[in-house]
């Protein structure tokens, strides 16, 4: 197997623009302001020139880095990485934090956090917002709690840390500068983590203050949120509810909350499975098993479904992940399919009409996608893949 990195001219046409090939499976690409795609694959961080696909430079971690880059304003890259500690009698975790000029590659810092337990993670991907800082989140070795950590951008210095109690399931930041974090129920006084029930806290970036504001009866929340322009939350969990048995199940659904007092706009059962993406005119899309693998665009202040693409032809199919939006309107959406038998898979990039849902183009290429597709501001798509 072939590991690489692809660029393809999304407009008019589909067609491959450069192929960057490297040992190790991609994680997602990520564009930044200098002109460069960064993809990491296992312990290395390559910047790969969007224009010509020659890696400028290149960054070698400890050890495998954990999620994609992050990438500030100004070009910074930051990674992720995960040491153990062997003590006399424990192994304890140590999450790692780099900080890389994105024109060099070179270190702007290195922040080293302890976590007691071998099985402490990073729980959610790096991420920057407001204030200047950069956001982590880990978890300890027990499960039982995480802890929110604040650095400086520019030194990587601890600003503030806050606690939760509870697994941490997502985190995302809103237009206004607060960290949404979506974690379960756990009751730290009794102990009890059985419960149903999921949590949304809201912490201050500036402050480090958090304030618990929302509370669901489900038992899992399906993946991170979006947030759009207007500071309305989309969320994915996973509702009980008893069949004509009376067994207990869970079904996926779809909230909308207002963006000012989280108060419910709307909540629907959609078989959705990926993180929802946002177009311009508020559109909300998302991957839906509704009807087999699928895509499904909904209006954003009703909850009413505006069309599905369903995948046709399609053996084994599975869609990778969120979709990326075009300045066109259009909408970009990656799966994997088999030719069945022993014969190996196969890759397709569609592109569907936001308004219409009615497909515009397509490519095929063999072998498959490992990560969803990265829209670059010249409106060239950014993969990562495998060929044979």
């Amino acid at each position: 197997t072939v590991w690489m990195a692809l660029g393809i001219h999304a407009q008019p046409a589909f067609e491959l623009k450069w192929e960057f090939e490297a040992p190790g499976a991609f994680l997602a690409p990520a564009v930044s302001p200098l002109g460069l795609v960064i993809v990491v694959a296992d312990a290395t961080v390559y910047a790969i020139d969007s224009q010509t696909g020659v890696a400028k430079w290149t960054f070698s971690a400890e050890s495998g880095i954990l999620y994609p880059p992050t990438i500030s304003a100004d070009g910074t890259v930051f990674a992720a990485i995960k040491n153990r500690i062997y003590g006399d009698r424990s192994i304890d975790s140590e999450i790692v934090v780099y900080a890389l000029n994105g024109q060099n590659g070179t270190s702007k810092w290195v922040s080293r956090h302890w976590a007691p337990g071998n099985l402490a993670v990073l729980k959610t991907p790096i991420i920057t917002g407001l204030n200047g800082g950069v956001f982590l989140s880990m978890e300890n070795d027990d499960l039982a709690g995480n802890t929110m950590i604040w650095l400086n951008e520019q030194t990587g210095v601890s600003e503030w840390a806050y606690g939760i109690a509870g697994q941490v399931q997502f985190t995302a930041i809103d237009s206004s500068g607060l960290l949404n974090v979506g974690h379960n129920r756990w009751d730290p006084t009794s102990g009890d983590r059985t419960k149903p029930g999921m949590r949304l806290t809201q912490i201050d970036l500036r402050s480090g203050l958090g304030q618990p504001w929302t509370q669901y009866e489900s038992n899992d929340f399906n993946s991170p949120p979006a947030i759009g322009a207007d500071g309305s939350v989309y969320l994915i969990t996973k509702q009980y509810s008893t069949n004509s048995a009376g067994a207990r199940i869970n079904e996926p659904v779809v909230s909308a909350l207002n963006g000012s007092d989280r108060q419910l706009i709307w909540s629907t059962k959609f078989n959705w499975s990926s993180t929802p993406a946002i177009g311009a005119n508020g559109t909300v899309f998302a991957i839906s098993g509704e009807k087999g693998p699928g895509f499904l665009a909904v209006e954003p202040r009703s909850g009413v479904k505006k069309w599905e693409a369903v995948a046709t032809n399609a053996i084994g199919a599975s869609w990778i992940s969120s979709p990326a939006i075009g300045a066109d309107r259009t909408v970009y959406i990656s799966r994997n399919e088999s030719w069945g038998g022993d014969l190996g898979s196969y890759g397709i990039i569609q592109a569907i009409d936001e308004e219409t849902g009615q497909l515009k183009r397509e490519l095929v290429v063999d072998g498959g996608f490992s990560a969803a597709p990265t829209m670059g501001l010249d409106g060239t798509l950014y993969l990562a893949g495998y060929g044979k």
